[in-house]
């Protein structure tokens, strides 16, 4: 062989990936300052966070910084060792995409304020995380104990009046709150544009999901299990905590809500007013099992806002009603199908209608 050829082998063998590595990309825990570079730059749109120096100990600042930087889509990579942070800020334009069977975990010892949440976003735009396969989760029974102060709203993903945001194929567990919650602040107005779909709420301490404040949001194929910890406990509730909250054109399709340890679903509607926006929603093929009730409506008997809430080709177990509903509350039950099941408590009752006492 040629001293030539002998310097091209070593040129080749040089240059072939090792251990799965690809050139130029650094093992887990390097940084690679020419790629962030780039991507500051805006010579690289599409990020992987790994770029920034994965810290299976606390990779808080790793993720932070990967949606800082300006891409408009963040992967995050399964380095087979879960990603352990503190409270993360979502951006605006950009896409976070969780690779298959990565865990992302709230860091333990963090979290310490009562209103920390794994993800926050705060009056955003155009934001998308998906993750078929990948979960992010929490440690609900470190915050009932110990150095924590006690709350309910350390949620897995904090949704405060943005719009246009699309969440798909991930698990959300064990949160010290809820799994989704989608607030309104005074400033931002509803969440606009909210489509949530392929989720699974497991085992949160509060809610499955709670809707405060929506405009065009669509929940479909999604499913909320084994809610225990403070009421209400619920797969979803609908229920705004001032009047001049809305929730419009809000849709839950094909959707299965069980085991929780309060209703399936609510519809908690006693701060809106006469001078609210009147609220329509609608639940279509949803199915409930096993919770503590079916279906729960909290409703002001007097001065009551006006609202839509259709049940359509839905399968429940129960469906007794307790109080008169105002004539502004047009409930409706079209196609559904009541199976008669019996509830994980004796003697409550799957769906219950209470209305505000007279002051």
């Amino acid at each position: 062989m040629s001293g030539r050829s002998v310097l091209l082998w070593v040129l080749v063998l040089f240059s072939l990936p090792l251990g799965g590595t690809q050139v130029g990309v650094p093992a887990p825990g390097v940084r690679n300052e020419m790629l962030i570079s780039r991507v500051i730059q805006g010579k690289v749109r599409e990020a992987k966070a790994g770029w920034w120096g994965f810290n299976p100990v606390d990779s808080t600042k790793t993720l932070q910084d990967a949606i800082n930087s300006g891409a408009s889509k963040v992967i995050v990579e399964n380095f087979d060792v879960p990603w352990n942070i503190g409270p993360i800020k979502l951006a605006s334009n950009q896409q976070i995409v969780f690779e298959k069977d990565v865990i992302v975990q709230a860091k333990r010892g963090a979290f310490q304020g009562p209103n920390d949440c794994l993800f926050t976003a705060w009056e955003r735009e155009n934001v998308t995380l998906t993750g078929p396969g990948a979960t992010l989760r929490m440690w609900r029974q470190d915050y009932a104990s110990g150095p924590y102060k006690r709350g309910e709203w350390r949620h897995i993903l904090n949704i405060i009046s943005c719009k246009n945001v699309n969440i798909a194929g991930l698990t959300l567990s064990s949160s010290g709150g809820d799994g989704i919650y989608l607030g309104g602040s005074e400033r931002g107005g509803p969440n606009q544009n909210i489509h949530i779909y392929f989720i699974n709420c497991n085992d949160n301490y509060r809610q499955g999901v709670s809707v405060i404040s929506a405009m065009n949001l669509l929940i479909e194929n999604c499913v909320f299990l084994n809610t225990n910890g403070t009421d209400p406990m619920g797969g979803i509730d609908f229920e705004p905590n001032t009047p001049s909250q809305v929730l419009v054109n809000c849709i839950v399709r094909n959707c299965r809500s069980q085991n929780n340890g309060g209703p399936g679903f609510l519809f908690t509607l006693g701060n809106l007013g006469r001078a609210s926006t009147p609220v329509s929603i609608w639940l279509e093929n949803c199915q409930t099992i096993g919770n503590k009730r079916d279906l729960s409506f909290w409703i002001k008997p007097e001065d009551s806002v006006k609202a839509d809430l259709k049940l359509v080709n839905c399968k429940l177990e129960k469906i007794p009603i307790e109080t008169s509903i105002p004539k502004v509350i047009d409930i409706r039950f079209e196609n559904c199908e009541i199976t008669g099941g019996k509830s994980n408590t004796l003697g409550s009752k799957p769906i219950i209608f209470n209305g505000y006492p007279r002051r």
